[in-house]
């Protein structure tokens, strides 16, 4: 009988036939970063099991596939086979791209396995494994749990998926500038800022003039290789760009 089970997350073993569990929760993330999990998953059956991991965000999707393209989460591996009396880990990965909270789905589906090798098999396994057996039936395959068909596969362990996303935090360093002393006319004056993130993801941000206090100064913005020139009164300008690699950059 096929006998598949969660045996250990992040490292500590679990009995999931005692204590099993609906979801898994990840810890707050910034967006652009990624955080991960480990789930082991035990193959106590006398038989080989090909299984692929259907990860989605919905549960009204009518579509079966490996990783939905709008899904926060992933996992490796995605596919393989647990040989007979063998343990798999797995590694669950979530990169959320805003500060909100994600709830998603994720699937462990076996493949190629007869319905008479299910121990307990639910409610809907039954029905489905009934409506293919029929002689009528336009299902055009035998009875397999996973298997490639036109129907949704019904998977034999469901988990869901919860994880936030945090605010980004980024420090402007100083966050005011003084031009002080003397200052002659038709000579250029510069200071710097430093726009700093604190974590190691992505941080996109928008850097524009908002005004000024004479219509005769002539102002530029430069970073990142990008220039906003203001001269008399054109405030229209721009710079979108992102804070990748860098801890900071200058201003």
């Amino acid at each position: 009988m096929l006998d598949l089970d969660i045996v250990e997350v992040d490292g500590r073993p679990i009995d999931f036939k005692k204590n099993p569990f609906e979801t898994l929760f990840f810890e707050n993330t910034n967006p652009t970063s990624t955080t991960k999990r480990t789930v082991k998953v035990k193959n106590s059956s006398p038989i080989l099991v090909p299984f692929h991991w259907s990860v989605y965000h919905s549960k009204t999707t009518n579509m079966i596939s490996l990783m939905d393209d709008k899904a926060h989460y992933r996992v490796e591996p995605v596919q393989g086979k647990i040989q007979a009396g063998q343990t798999q880990e797995f590694t669950l990965y979530f990169s959320p791209e805003h500060a909100e909270p994600y709830f998603e789905y994720i699937d462990l589906i076996v493949e190629d396995i007869p319905i008479q090798s299910v121990r307990n098999p639910p409610e809907g396994l039954k029905n489905f494994a009934l409506q293919a057996s029929q002689p009528k039936s336009r299902i055009p395959m035998p009875t397999y749990v996973g298997s490639n068909t036109q129907f949704m596969s019904i998977p034999l362990l469901s988990m869901n998926l919860k994880g936030q996303g945090n605010s980004c935090q980024v420090v402007l360093e100083p966050d005011i500038l003084f031009f002080e002393g003397d200052m002659f006319i038709n000579h250029a004056y510069t200071k710097s800022v430093k726009l700093r993130k604190d974590y190691d993801g992505v941080v996109y941000y928008k850097l524009r003039m908002e005004g000024k206090s004479s219509e005769g100064l002539s102002v530029d913005l430069k970073t990142q290789g990008f220039t906003i020139k203001s001269t008399g009164g054109d405030l229209g300008d721009i710079i979108d760009s992102k804070i990748s690699s860098d801890k900071e950059i200058e201003i």
